[in-house]
């Protein structure tokens, strides 16, 4: 079908124009000077023009042109016909062939388009869900550091109370010492040393039992710091899996396609912001293992305190029987 406004008198004037450059009219060169018109109608119209031209050519023949001139200009005009006309089905079955190739190419991209964005689409459920992990982790490694400090709050108050408890033991064993040197002068005052230590050492024995049920609560603790701790690191090893696979579909995607290249950017720089997050948590748990092996470290110290403090009972002990 021609679109509309082309002529048959658009047609004649291109063909004339073609021909007064020296050159055979064809269905390309009338649609490079009119920029449109199909190939069927520039066809039909051509036609008509070259009988038209073939008419003038015969009136022309029949007043002065000699008649071997007008076989040669007929045979030439013929041959010129079925050349265009060749050249015009080549034209037209290329652009047939081109048009159905480009259709073929147009479906094959709908079909790869439709494909990435059902991708990105699961891609993007995916980065959702990874946030929300991300925020459940964030909040145990929250909950996890404040049952930290509470911990190392408390096993100060500890290492407060056992540095008194030392100092009543020496200030205990002071006095046992002046007692015994008094022992000989003073019998009756021995005796109430005695009972004074003897009420002391048995308060001290009791403080020493609460206080290895403390450090006993203070360790199981401990130890379920360190399981959380390892929950939260093999979470951890799962999100940076995650985040391993997100990158590899991210690469097939800017590899595949080119058009999707400022989404991906976008992408990484949203996933360089989580990998610095995941990092900051990284360094959080770092710190919190360190504070545990500081705990562990300050426990060992309250327990060898502990131990001390037993050696000295039993020094006292000792000392009392002797003394007895």
């Amino acid at each position: 079908m021609a679109r509309f406004g082309v002529t048959y008198q658009d047609i004649a004037s291109a063909a004339n124009q073609i021909v007064e450059q020296g050159r055979q009219p064809t269905i390309e060169l009338i649609r490079q000077i009119l920029k449109t018109g199909s190939s069927t109608t520039i066809s039909n119209h051509l036609r008509q023009w070259r009988a038209d031209q073939e008419g003038g050519l015969a009136q022309a023949s029949k007043e002065s042109i000699p008649q071997e001139m007008l076989g040669m200009l007929k045979g030439l005009w013929e041959r010129l016909n079925v050349e265009a006309d060749q050249k015009a089905n080549q034209i037209e079955e290329k652009t047939q062939h081109e048009i159905t190739a480009l259709s073929l190419s147009l479906e094959k991209y709908q079909t790869n388009n439709r494909r990435w964005q059902q991708l990105f689409l699961q891609w993007q459920a995916e980065k959702e869900h990874l946030l929300s992990d991300n925020i459940v982790l964030s909040e145990h490694l929250n909950a996890e550091e404040n049952e930290a400090k509470q911990l190392r709050t408390k096993l100060a108050a500890e290492t407060n109370l056992l540095q008194e408890k030392r100092l009543r033991i020496e200030e205990l064993h002071r006095l046992h010492q002046q007692t015994h040197a008094n022992l000989t002068e003073d019998r009756a005052q021995h005796l109430q040393a005695q009972a004074k230590f003897n009420e002391a050492k048995q308060k001290m024995e009791q403080e020493t039992k609460d206080l290895n049920e403390q450090l006993s609560l203070a360790k199981e603790k401990i130890i379920s710091v360190q399981q959380a701790y390892q929950a939260l690191q093999q979470s951890f090893v799962q999100l940076r899996d995650n985040h391993t696979k997100q990158i590899e579909e991210m690469n097939e995607m800017q590899v595949s396609k080119i058009k999707y290249a400022e989404i991906s950017q976008h992408w990484e720089k949203q996933y360089l912001e989580l990998k610095h997050t995941n990092e900051l948590q990284n360094k959080q748990l770092i710190e919190l293992l360190a504070e545990n092996k500081i705990i562990m470290q300050n426990l060992q110290l309250a327990t060898q305190s502990l131990e001390e403090q037993q050696h000295l009972n039993k020094l006292l002990k000792a000392e009392t029987e002797t003394a007895a």
